[in-house]
């Protein structure tokens, strides 16, 4: 496979204010970035610790997209599985349907290993990883890197309460991967910031190339000296766009793929938010990924920045 997506799922039903029910909407930040992987190109693979559910939420979705199933590996009976309970306020509330010591277990077990990638690394691009500050893991993953020669992302996940303990850890990693990923908030927390323009100053100090997601605004890429700004691209006319949900992970993923094939930082900034573009449409991942869509997209590319380089 030319590229990999490394992470997991997490199941979701959503209870809205109105007391309307939506179940087993497949899900998870991991899953998000696979669709904007396989958009991208066909030979992409999830690697990922599932539950014995998984073939009944998520099976017709990889069947029908004629995606391979050879890097799921079954660990625990139940996926994880969140109710987000959303509020009048517009606020949502989230839990697990199990118990909160299953999540926690499931996920746990459900967790990729660095020698679960090596199978399919030997014609391998560009691998990318939601996998947290574990340095192990990404002690291990540089070095399949250094022996195989693919790319690596990372995708940043910060929670709130960062601390002194967390950012060195947070920073080592991003200075050894190839390329990596965060949102404006967390871009905040880390180097203690509170505008856009001192973030991305921090990150060009920082030196490693980065897709620097603002939102509902667009993105950034963040590469050789130049922060190249897209704003958010509508497929469809703002108030007919459904559910923002994994847009920042698919085009993370999507990013790591234009990264990859060479493209410039406007191209690959554009390509990331045309992923996103789809990936807004409805709930859950865009339902049919297939050669007609690629070139559809790949024709909006060519029109917004002209003839691609890869």
């Amino acid at each position: 496979m030319k590229y990999v997506c490394a992470s997991g799922i997490i199941v979701n039903r959503l209870r809205f204010a109105d007391g309307s029910v939506m179940e087993d909407l497949m899900g998870g930040g991991g899953f998000f970035a696979y669709s904007g992987l396989l958009l991208s190109d066909p030979e992409s693979l999830f690697v990922a610790g599932v539950g014995r559910d998984f073939d009944r939420i998520y099976g017709d979705w990889f069947r029908r997209n004629a995606a391979s199933l050879m890097g799921v590996r079954y660990r625990v009976d139940y996926s994880p599985y969140d109710e987000l309970e959303y509020l009048p306020d517009g606020r949502w509330r989230p839990h697990s349907v199990y118990t909160e010591e299953y999540r926690a277990t499931a996920l746990a077990e459900c967790r990729v290993y660095a020698q679960d990638l090596e199978p399919y690394l030997r014609d391998c691009k560009g691998i990318y990883s939601g996998s947290g500050l574990d340095l192990a893991y990404h002690k291990k993953l540089m070095e399949l890197r250094d022996r195989y020669g693919f790319k690596a992302m990372w995708e940043c996940v910060i929670d709130p309460s960062i601390t002194d303990e967390t950012r060195p850890r947070i920073l080592e990693i991003a200075r050894e991967t190839d390329i990596w990923s965060l949102n404006r908030p967390e871009s905040f927390r880390l180097f203690g910031v509170d505008s856009e323009q001192a973030a991305i100053e921090k990150l060009m100090e920082l030196g490693t190339p980065c897709y620097y997601r603002v939102g509902s605004r667009g993105a950034y890429m963040v590469m050789n000296g130049e922060a190249a700004f897209v704003p958010v691209i509508h497929l469809v006319p703002n108030e007919q766009e459904i559910d923002p949900t994994g847009c920042g992970n698919s085009s993370t993923a999507a990013a790591l793929w234009a990264f990859c094939e060479g493209m410039s930082a406007k191209e690959i900034c554009t390509w990331g938010n045309i992923v996103a573009a789809y990936n807004v449409l409805q709930f859950g991942p865009t339902p049919v990924i297939n050669r007609e869509l690629r070139q559809r997209a790949m024709n909006l590319l060519r029109e917004m920045c002209g003839e691609k380089k890869a």
